[in-house]
């Protein structure tokens, strides 16, 4: 039981800050991109960003990451370059690097680095990256209902809210619209005991184009 106590509260430090979901934002080739910076820091792999001149923005090599003459460990060091490299969500040590993707070519992913566009070619690195769209982002998470976004019976701001949702963690089943579709998580909780029947409800994640729920990436 305990351990999974502690799952549950390693999984407040992994949640997603961005409030800009605008509607310029939900096109098909906009997105997320993943990237394994587990399997660049094991194996030693190269990988780069560039900015809109083409020049380098950084460079990830031999276990560290390089900005012009400062480099630092991937890993062990992430704290010292988290400023530099301002992404969607960074957390290394649990293998999580990703991008806000605005849009993509043939060649190119084009992605928000510290709030400016940067490219990182495709085929180069496509082994390395992920894409996923809004809908599927938001279903490899664990949605965090809140008293500003409950959990409601229906998929509406007058729908019943359902009692005692906060005691529990959340797995998301399906995204319609501004709203996700959950039920209680039965490897990942917080309780004592798990509730004798799944709730299932619906949390409101954006309002107006804008995030206003918070997302764990861990259980």
């Amino acid at each position: 039981m305990m351990q999974h106590i502690l799952l549950v509260l390693l999984c407040i430090f992994f949640y997603h800050n961005s409030d800009d979901f605008s509607s310029t934002d939900r096109g098909p080739q906009s997105g997320f991109l993943y990237l394994n910076i587990s399997k660049i820091y094991t194996n030693k792999l190269t990988f780069s960003i560039k900015n809109t001149k083409g020049e380098s923005l950084c460079l990830m090599k031999e276990g560290r990451i390089y900005f012009d003459s400062l480099s630092f460990d991937i890993i062990e060091e992430d704290f010292k370059y988290r400023e530099r490299l301002k992404v969607e969500v960074l957390e290394s040590e649990y293998g999580l690097l990703i991008f806000k993707c605005i849009r993509f070519t043939k060649d190119v992913y084009v992605v928000l680095v510290n709030n400016q566009e940067a490219y990182i070619e495709k085929d180069k690195y496509e082994h390395l990256l992920k894409f996923k769209t809004h809908p599927q982002y938001l279903l490899s998470t664990y949605p965090i209902p809140s008293s500003l976004s409950p959990i409601r019976m229906t998929p509406s701001d007058t729908g019943k809210v359902i009692e005692k949702y906060d005691q529990y963690t959340y797995t998301p089943l399906e995204v319609t619209g501004d709203w996700i579709k959950v039920k209680t998580s039965k490897d990942c909780y917080s309780g004592e005991t798990l509730p004798k029947k799944d709730i299932t409800g619906w949390i409101r994640w954006r309002r107006k184009g804008k995030m206003i729920i918070k997302l764990a990436y861990r259980c």
